[in-house]
């Protein structure tokens, strides 16, 4: 695995050598002296390399956790607050939260944090009775929380003790974008402290439960797109949302027929396409536009 270092960081991490080098090498002094001074040399480069490379690392990762407490007064209700880490520079995301059917029933959004523009139309509430709570594709606007901040929360009621149960993500809900348009990988802490990290998220789309399933074609394309093995027998309509990798609408509508044309005005590059019906997200699919 590669890390990225930025060339700003770099060029002060080459000057600092550089000086470093220049006072060891070229600074006179015993044989003793001059010994030291190139351990130590030596000792500096790779104290500060570490250090930054710790620091791209880092960089990478979204770290959540979710802190369950008791609601006073009530009988055996719960909150679950999604707690931020570390959440910067944040282009869009992709998110689900899962649990054991028979330890919690799940009861309302308690709480969603406005300052990522985040409202009620953008959570799937179809499948909470089947322990899978996901989000559509959010745009968080380049913004970032401050470590400590509630991202959103939600109300439970639980058969088990506090012990018992955990609230944790689903891996296959997972997508997240810093505004460079780089996937992140996601540091997870759950209620009971176990601490996963989640990084699959390169290869996986958020499909909730459902027997559909489907396939674009051609991929590569030119601007029109045909969406294939969707159900034929269903009188349902289904709707398509063209994405940008940071998570903006570019186009949305009906799926009249099997085939989209994508707007002539896009240019070439990377897209995302969601398709659903009767508001249940089918999955969503990575295109790639040449002309």
């Amino acid at each position: 695995m590669f890390i990225k270092i930025g060339p700003q960081n770099f060029q002060i991490y080459l000057h600092f050598s550089a000086t470093l080098l220049y006072f060891s090498l070229f600074h006179k002094g015993n044989q003793k002296e001059n010994i030291m001074k190139k351990q130590a040399f030596i000792l500096a480069i790779l104290l500060v390399g570490f250090n930054w490379c710790l620091e791209a690392q880092t960089g990478q990762t979204v770290k959540l956790n979710i802190q369950v407490e008791e609601v006073p007064g009530t009988q055996n209700e719960v909150i679950g607050a999604l707690v931020v880490e570390r959440f910067e520079n944040m282009g869009a995301y992709q998110f689900s939260l899962q649990w054991e059917t028979d330890e919690l029933e799940y009861i309302d959004l308690q709480y969603i944090n406005t300052e990522l523009s985040i409202t009620h139309s953008d959570f799937n509430f179809n499948h909470t009775h089947e322990g899978f709570l996901p989000t559509l594709w959010s745009s968080a606007s380049c913004k970032g929380l401050n470590p400590g901040d509630t991202l959103m929360a939600f109300s439970f009621k639980r058969f088990v003790p506090m012990s018992e149960f955990i609230i944790s993500p689903d891996p296959i809900g997972l997508r997240f974008y810093d505004c460079d348009g780089e996937m992140l990988d996601l540091d997870f802490t759950d209620n009971q402290g176990t601490q996963t990290r989640y990084g699959d998220n390169t290869t996986h789309t958020l499909t909730p439960p459902t027997s559909e399933h489907f396939s674009v074609s051609p991929n590569p394309t030119t601007g029109q797109i045909r969406i294939e093995s969707l159900s034929q027998n269903s009188s349902s309509q289904y709707q398509y949302t063209l994405l940008s990798l940071l998570g903006n609408r570019l186009a949305e509508g009906k799926l009249n027929g099997n085939s989209i044309d994508l707007p002539t005005h896009l240019p070439s590059g990377q897209y995302l396409l969601r398709i659903g019906r009767e508001g249940v997200s089918i999955g969503t699919k990575s295109i790639v536009l040449v002309k």
